[in-house]
């Protein structure tokens, strides 16, 4: 009988890190033409809508990142660079949230 040895990590791998700025970058750039998409349309629904869903995004990824959570079989939460990740981009979603101008 063979028996396979499991090994649980309880560090990053850097696919970790790789899987997370890549996700991340794909939220970014969805949020980006989201944002030029509503700023074109000029309605207040959607504005708001926008808002409430840059705030979600950013809002879960400083919870998952910060209190250290693992998604199990895709992303471990354990690194110091997914933690200063999470802060940067939270930023950025926050700069991508729409705006309503008046013309």
């Amino acid at each position: 009988m063979d028996y396979t040895e499991i090994i649980i990590s309880t560090k990053s791998s850097w696919l970790d890190i790789l899987y997370y700025y890549v996700l991340s970058l794909v939220i970014l750039f969805f949020l980006f033409i989201l944002k030029i998409i509503i700023e074109e349309k000029n309605n207040n629904l959607m504005v708001i809508l926008g808002a409430i869903l840059v705030l979600l995004l950013s809002s879960a990824q400083l919870i998952l990142t910060g209190y250290e959570y693992n998604i199990p079989g895709f992303i471990n939460f354990k690194s110091e660079s997914i933690k200063v990740g999470g802060f940067i981009f939270s930023l950025l979603y926050i700069i991508l949230m729409p705006r309503r101008y008046s013309r």
